[in-house]
């Protein structure tokens, strides 16, 4: 799906909070790459949806960035992620990740 594709749903669907148009960007986009993990599950950093488990380790990562993680896998696997991943995605390289940050958290804008 292209840029102009997806606003052009995104600017059909009224009334959508931060949550719906973060899980609507991963139905029509899929997960984002970038993911955040708590004891060992795998959770989309866009839509907070489950994706794996890694206590078994059967959930690879080499292709996702952990948010928190300021390594330098993370990072050069962030510098490869397209707009489809940044969108509506946290920073994932913030300095105190306990910390909330202020809306509109996009990484990657939509003019």
């Amino acid at each position: 799906m292209t840029k102009d594709q997806f606003l052009h749903v995104l600017h059909n669907v009224p009334d959508l909070d931060e949550a719906s148009r973060a899980r609507l960007a991963c139905a029509l986009l899929g997960h984002s790459a970038i993911v955040e993990m708590c004891f060992g599950q795998v959770t989309c950093a866009r839509c907070d949806a489950l994706l794996g488990d890694t206590i078994g380790g059967c959930f690879d990562l080499r292709d996702k960035v952990i948010r928190g993680h300021a390594c330098e896998k993370c990072r050069k696997v962030f510098e490869g992620l397209g707009w489809q991943d940044r969108l509506y995605v946290r920073d994932p390289f913030v300095e105190d990740f306990g910390k909330e940050q202020k809306a509109p958290y996009l990484l990657e804008k939509l003019a």
